[in-house]
């Protein structure tokens, strides 16, 4: 029995100017930009591509993620989806609330508080999408209407992006159920125009929020000012923070682009997390860097550049973080190295088809890659 290995390339959005389309209608105005192959790492990569209107959603909005699944508003069919990203598959839907239309933002609050358009309210929903009767009207925080929200933030509040310039474009802190304004944050470098993703990233405490009129995306302090870390990502509709997730073993961002029905994983190039990445020019000490992955017919073969030499450890992760393989390569050579998997496990075992991630790491860095293996 042969067995077949792909690499599954990253890819990045090829720069353009920004869409001058200036107004704050629900409906992104533009094509969406065509991407092109890249096979760098960094901030803003397009990791995963899925096509979600395949699925059945139309007009990707608001997003959210609990750490196993997505909860994506479509606008244009006035309901939430629940998504596996990794199948992909929809695990659920519902309706949103009779009483309200056009869903355009989903918070994650132990629940879910999805906002509507028409009338411009938020309404809680649990996440096997039973309405809970909680509503607040967002109209006195001064927003025409919210989108996207927060997950991971402290239990009892939500942050929604506002649209309409008599809000100033903030992003608004309200406490829930009541829907009480308790707070909002701005700065000029992103509320000259109405932004539309939101989302917030606990572990370093930073805000992530991102728009199509803008078509960029920024990460903020939680006073609203930019940390100065920003990518291009036309037509973003909504965001979702994923740190915990044992899918990959870097923290990502879920960014749904409601022109184009897709929702992409994006590399959040995240140094508090230990991930840092050494160009091969430019390594130096105890620094490597991950240069290739091949397929040998009956093994994988993992090409890295060591500068110094030294040691490596080395493991091997399935699509649902269960470990297969760890082993400390000593005694590396200076220069480039070739690592030989036989597609065994720690038993082994022949491993199943499927998408598997390697991890290589050292006190100086960490490299990280994904790949397939088909039948």
């Amino acid at each position: 029995m042969s067995l077949f290995f792909t690499i599954i390339s990253v890819i990045t959005a090829i720069a353009c100017p920004l869409d001058p389309f200036s107004g704050d209608s629900p409906l992104d105005p533009a094509p969406p930009i065509y991407l092109t192959e890249n096979t760098g790492r960094g901030l803003g990569d397009i990791l995963l591509t899925i096509d979600v209107l395949a699925l059945g959603i139309d007009g990707p909005s608001g997003l959210s993620w609990d750490g196993q699944y997505l909860y994506v508003a479509s606008l244009l069919k006035d309901s939430v989806f629940v998504l596996d990203p990794f199948v992909p598959a929809i695990i659920n839907k519902w309706a949103t609330d009779a009483f309200a239309a056009s869903p355009y933002g989903v918070a994650f609050d132990q629940n879910l508080w999805v906002t509507h358009i028409s009338p411009d309210t938020a309404r809680e929903y649990t996440v096997s999408g039973t309405a809970t009767g909680n509503a607040f009207c967002t109209e006195p925080s001064g927003a025409l209407y919210c989108a996207d929200g927060s997950e991971w933030w402290q239990s009892g509040e939500v942050w929604f992006i506002g649209i309409g310039s008599a809000c100033g474009n903030q992003a608004i802190k309200f406490s829930v159920p009541s829907g009480t304004v308790l707070d909002s944050i701005g700065d000029p470098a992103w509320t000259y125009i109405s932004q539309r993703g939101m989302t917030y990233d606990p572990f370093n405490q930073k805000f992530w929020i991102g728009g199509w009129n803008s078509d960029s995306v920024w990460e903020l302090n939680t006073d609203g000012s930019p940390t100065g870390r920003t990518f291009f990502m036309d037509g973003c509709a909504g965001i979702a923070y994923d740190w915990q997730s044992t899918y990959h073993p870097t923290p990502v961002l879920w960014i749904s682009r409601q022109a184009a029905d897709q929702i992409v994983m994006v590399d959040a190039d995240n140094p508090a997390m230990g991930v840092e990445e050494y160009p091969v020019e430019n390594s130096s000490k105890g620094g490597f860097r991950l240069v290739s992955l091949t397929d040998q017919s009956n093994r994988v073969e993992f090409r890295i550049y060591t500068p110094a030499g030294g040691q490596v450890h080395f493991s091997v992760y399935d699509i649902i973080g269960c470990n297969i393989l760890e082993r400390n390569l000593v005694n590396l050579n200076q220069g480039y190295n070739t690592i030989y998997w036989d597609r065994k496990d720690e038993q082994g075992h022949d491993v199943s088809a499927g998408v598997y991630f390697v991890r290589l790491n050292n006190s100086e860095t960490t490299e990280t890659g994904k790949f397939m293996i088909m039948l």
